[in-house]
């Protein structure tokens, strides 16, 4: 019958679905390891632009 082959191909679908789905890591995970060097160089040169001033200052301040 047509409702027994829909159902089959269904759970066919279904299961190989779920067999796909664990077989490789997480979206966000692999976004989190792809980005991870890119996040670190833009918070170092965000440091490097706006903190040489303050490091000038702290090696020519005296008290």
């Amino acid at each position: 019958m047509f409702t027994t082959q829909v159902l089959r191909l269904s759970a066919a679908r279904a299961a190989s679905f779920q067999a796909t789905r664990r077989a490789g890591q997480s979206f966000a995970t692999k976004e989190i390891k792809r980005n991870a060097v890119n996040v670190l160089g833009v918070c170092g040169f965000l440091a490097a632009v706006l903190g040489w001033p303050f490091a000038i200052r702290s090696v020519y301040h005296k008290h």
